[in-house]
């Protein structure tokens, strides 16, 4: 795990279900800028086995940042 305060944040990716294929841990990359009195994130996952594998997160992913962007709203 990697944190740079205020502009980076790095960690593993680790399965944890019950699935008997094995399972890389893959790196979750967060970033942060500040633009115009915002906060731009851009995130990276990487070191999937398989380009399925990669898709399959891009809905977990969506979900995940729709959800803070309703929680940021309510504050």
């Amino acid at each position: 795990m990697e944190i740079s305060e205020y502009d980076r944040l790095v960690f593993t990716w680790t399965r944890s279900d019950d699935q008997p294929e094995p399972w890389v841990d893959n790196i979750v990359t967060l970033t942060f800028e500040e633009i115009d009195g915002k906060t731009k994130m851009i995130l990276h996952h990487a070191l999937f086995d398989t380009q399925m594998e990669r898709d399959d997160h891009n809905g977990g992913w969506s979900e995940c940042l729709d959800r803070l962007a309703d929680f940021l709203r309510q504050r």
